[in-house]
């Protein structure tokens, strides 16, 4: 008898060590596969192979672009379009549906165009980093120098590839099927390409603006975000303590500033040409340096520097409603709305919005309120 049972235990023991191995062997490989960013970004799925989860009544869908700059209440907005059921990007920053139980083919396949969408976004982020930590001051340190991008990666022949990467990103993400929303960096470097390449394509784009007034912007951008780069052109008069490129020019092209595609262009046509991206590009960081430089002088460096950064929001603001008349402006500094209200008025004055099914429930995803629930506003 104890002959017998001890024969059980070790059937059960081995067993158990049998199943083990199975449960070992089947999960450690997906969960592998689950973190395997690089495998999920080279996923291709043709743009019309997959029905769009969120459609319009008559099954077209739209593109959601806000073209504010940062700190106009872009992270705001983001939010109340992700209430809206759109999935949405936002810099570092998407919401995206929770994850979807059902296993059939329509949400297998609705879940890898998502996968897609974000990972052309977070393609286009990456190069935005390029260009912000390329764009340092001349006279910042060594030390500096040697824990950002490395200086030999900051030519003009690596601008010039990435910013060929990012118009094929952005092709290739308007193509993508669906409803969703874009807000704020890198979007509005590229808008005149955008809007373009919609046109083209025929994608259907809703274009939102979220504003703010221009000297209180202007402030509050450079202290909050320093790094932030614009073009060296347009600060001119800082960089050079000259002011013959705008004061006595009237049309000068203030809002370049935010356009990348035109400041690269432009800086081709330069005698030398740049050979560096901080050649081209500068931060607020780097700008605020060289006015420190000025000894008697840095207040008034500081002033004008405000002044500048104000004219290029006031002119790109005043640039994108005559030349592109958005279908939604809003100032939430003149306007106090909560999130749910945002939401409800962009759906409001949104007709296409009107005629929208299967809204998804979405999660924020990035930063201290990861998984945080965002509850669809109602219609």
């Amino acid at each position: 008898m104890p002959e017998t049972q001890g024969r059980r235990r070790g059937f059960s023991r081995a067993a158990g060590f049998v199943v083990l191995v199975l449960y070992l062997g089947v999960s450690t490989p997906l969960l592998y596969l689950r973190t395997l960013t690089p495998f999920m970004d080279n996923i291709r799925i043709h743009p019309i192979s997959a029905k769009p989860f969120l459609t319009l009544a008559n099954d077209e869908t739209t593109i959601l672009l806000n073209a504010g700059q940062g700190t106009t209440g872009t992270s705001t907005a983001m939010e109340a379009t992700c209430r809206l059921g759109i999935p949405s990007f936002h810099y570092i920053f998407s919401c995206v549906p929770p994850h979807l139980s059902k296993s059939n083919e329509y949400f297998r396949q609705y879940n890898l165009l998502l996968i897609r969408k974000k990972a052309l976004h977070d393609k286009l982020v990456k190069n935005y980093f390029f260009y912000r930590d390329c764009a340092y001051s001349r006279n910042n340190s060594w030390w500096y120098r040697l824990f950002r991008t490395a200086i030999f990666q900051c030519t003009m022949s690596h601008l010039e590839a990435a910013l060929k990467e990012d118009q094929q990103n952005l092709k290739e993400l308007l193509q993508q099927p669906g409803n969703f929303a874009l807000h704020d960096s890198p979007y509005p470097y590229y808008l005149n390409y955008i809007l373009q390449q919609a046109q083209a394509s025929d994608r259907s784009i809703s274009l939102m603006i979220s504003e703010r007034e221009p000297a209180v912007w202007s402030s509050r951008r450079m202290s909050t975000h320093p790094e932030v780069f614009v073009c060296r052109e347009q600060f001119h008069e800082i960089i050079h303590g000259s002011t013959d490129s705008s004061k006595s020019n009237i049309n000068f092209y203030y809002s370049g500033a935010f356009d990348l595609i035109a400041c690269i262009e432009r800086a081709r046509t330069q005698d030398p040409p740049p050979q560096l991206v901080s050649d081209v590009l500068i931060t607020y960081s780097g700008l605020e340096a060289i006015c420190d430089s000025h000894n008697h002088h840095a207040s008034e460096c500081h002033a004008r520097l405000g002044e500048i950064n104000a004219r290029a929001l006031q002119d790109y603001q005043d640039r994108v409603r005559q030349l592109y008349t958005p279908e939604y402006t809003i100032n939430l500094w003149d306007k106090k709305l909560t999130t749910a209200e945002f939401a409800m008025d962009i759906y409001n004055q949104l007709p296409r919005l009107h005629y929208m099914v299967n809204r998804v429930e979405l999660v924020l995803r990035g930063g201290p309120e990861d998984g945080k629930v965002l509850p669809l506003v109602h219609a």
